[in-house]
This record gives structure tokens, sequence and C-alpha cells, in this order.
């Protein structure tokens, strides 16, 4: 996961480069850790 935007897209980049920028982090628990672990700088594969 190489970003997160403001609107709460998830931007994944493949092994090969390829970046996937149309996933909604999910509601809940797990949007919530996954927004404090990218905020806090954690590399999120």
């Amino acid at each position: 996961m190489t970003d997160i935007s403001d609107d709460g897209y998830l931007c994944l980049m493949a092994d090969n480069g390829d970046l996937r920028e149309d996933l909604k982090i999910p509601d809940g628990e797990l949007g919530t850790q996954l927004r404090a672990d990218y905020d806090a700088g954690k590399e999120l594969l």
C-alpha cells in the first residue's frame, strides 16, 4: 500500500509496478486499524 487518499481510497502497487486506486478502505475496525498503521508510518504489504 502506497497511500490512503483523503476520500478513503487505497493506492496499492503490485510487484510489477501497476497501481490500483479503486479500492475503498473498509469500514469498521479493519479500516480504522489500516489508517492508524499507515499514519504511524508502518510498512503495509
